[in-house]
């Protein structure tokens, strides 16, 4: 009896006992369920700002580097465009207490974003109070244009063993022009288009304008203008045979704002001046022989706006010549201008037995650590043997070389000394370089891209140099060069992208 009423009071304990840790169970998980839905609410919150960050950096940086003299700031599009994209996000600065700054780091080609919210919290306000701020950062980077062919105020000329150039729309592709012609490779008399590769303009060109420098800005033109005849011209080498009417336009566009994407400005704005050569004689309004071995300007184009100005390259008509000019231009008077190539540059040399040396790109050390790779379309057009070497900031670096064929089909990637093997194809340079014609006369890559790749390294700077981070082309001729190349550069990858 007393054994079975200790074993009640027992039981009667038990029960009680275990509804108090029940309970006590039960509050701690209604906490723990409470504290993850506020750190769940915290975590989704800071995921959404730092995507709001990474839209508005990358939304920035397509404006970046800026133009000389700009400012980063407000009114500065990169920071304009940076605050627009967070508002479209839901985070305007200064409201509902939302803070968005973005801004410079210590490359010209990079723009950070940091974004600030207050949220309310739920559960957690017994603890930190009614709100808690969440905070995320991101850096978005956009590679600069590559320079291509010049630092200087002036490209090509009778001085500098090369001449700019560009082919007539009836002439075959494998003529040295993959860009300005209608034909294709084997269509002799370009009955039909066949030119995949064709584009209108063909080329664009930089004038770029120091911080600074202000003035009257001129752009001039060497030789635009073609004779009505059949022979070589003495002093480009360049040559004319048919009759048909053509004609070559220059055209200059403002500053650019969106520096990698060199094709919109006429899209975006007016053209501040321009010119057009016609062949020599068949326009009323030019007399016979002007542009002919002279200089003749675009025009005033204004005053000079620190920043990069586009010119547009196009020839128009039914013409198979090859033109040859050189470009050049000044600001105020003074030559602290800059002109070069955006993204392909197009030369003709034909001085014999000459050495032209020429700037083809410049690496800055923001391309440390990328791929360069660069394209000669139809190099060697010449007699007797010619060769090509990379000096400059590219002497020195690892290079793998391809053949893309102009009948269809590429060669595998492979080292420069494995590309032409025999006596005159080996190369034994120390630095990358290419065999393009040989002793025997044969153009080795007649009417092919020729595809060259260099491995920047992460600890690349620029050498200590008169060239700086200029890449050399030395380029030797035995004799009778006819070359026409068309140069391509580009940093593979992602030009805009989000580091790390």
């Amino acid at each position: 009896m007393i054994r079975r009423r200790f074993n009640e009071m027992r039981d009667r304990h038990e029960r009680g006992t275990i509804l108090v840790l029940s309970a006590a169970s039960l509050i701690v998980l209604m906490a723990m369920a409470a504290f993850a839905v506020d750190f769940g609410w915290i975590a989704y919150n800071r995921l959404e700002v730092r995507k709001a960050a990474e839209a508005a950096a990358l939304a920035g940086v397509v404006h970046m580097p800026l133009p000389g003299a700009v400012t980063f700031g407000p009114g500065a599009q990169p920071y304009d465009t940076a605050l627009d994209s967070a508002v479209r996000n839901g985070y305007t600065s200064g409201v509902g207490g939302a803070t968005v700054l973005p801004s410079e780091t210590a490359s010209p080609a990079q723009v950070r974003v940091d974004v600030t919210d207050t949220i309310d919290t739920f559960f957690l306000r017994l603890f930190i109070g009614d709100t808690v701020q969440v905070s995320g950062h991101a850096i978005a980077e956009q590679l600069p244009p590559l320079k291509i062919g010049s630092d200087e105020n002036n490209l090509g000329g009778p001085s500098e063993q090369m001449w700019v150039a560009i082919n007539g729309e009836r002439r075959r592709k494998n003529s040295g022009d993959p860009f300005s012609t209608r034909c294709g490779p084997e269509d002799s008399r370009c009955s039909s288009p066949g030119n995949s590769e064709f584009r209108d303009p063909a080329y664009y060109y930089a004038v770029e304008i120091p911080a600074g420098q202000g003035g009257n800005l001129e752009v001039y033109i060497y030789d635009g203008t073609h004779r009505d005849r059949g022979d070589i011209d003495i002093e480009t080498g360049e040559y004319n045979n048919t009759q048909d009417t053509w004609s070559l336009d220059f055209t200059l566009y403002p500053p650019d704002t969106t520096p990698n994407d060199w094709t919109d400005n006429s899209t975006n704005g007016s053209a501040v001046c321009s010119e057009t050569f016609f062949r020599d004689g068949d326009h009323a309004t030019r007399p016979v022989g002007w542009g002919v071995n002279e200089e003749r300007s675009l025009g005033s184009c204004g005053t000079a706006t620190p920043g990069i100005y586009v010119l547009e390259v196009s020839v128009d008509g039914s013409d198979s010549s090859v033109s040859a000019f050189s470009m050049r231009a000044t600001a105020g008077g003074t030559s602290n201008v800059s002109v070069y190539g955006l993204g392909a540059m197009s030369l003709w040399m034909n001085e014999d037995n000459s050495n032209p040396t020429f700037k083809i790109v410049r690496l800055d050390e923001v391309y440390a650590g990328t791929e360069l790779e660069l394209g000669l379309f139809d190099p060697g057009d010449a007699t007797g043997l010619s060769r090509l070497e990379f000096t400059g900031s590219l002497a020195g670096l690892d290079c793998l070389v391809k053949v893309e064929y102009d009948g269809g089909g590429e060669s595998p990637w492979q080292s420069d000394g494995d590309l032409n093997p025999g006596s005159e194809g080996d190369w034994a340079g120390t630095s990358c370089g290419i065999t393009t014609a040989t002793n025997t006369q044969e153009r080795i890559f007649n009417g092919d891209w020729l595809r060259i790749r260099f491995q920047v390294p992460p600890e690349y700077t620029c050498p200590a140099t008169s060239t700086g981070c200029w890449g050399l082309v030395d380029y030797s001729f035995a004799n009778s060069p006819f070359d026409r190349t068309t140069w391509t550069a580009q940093i593979n990858g992602t030009p805009v992208h989000l580091e790390p």
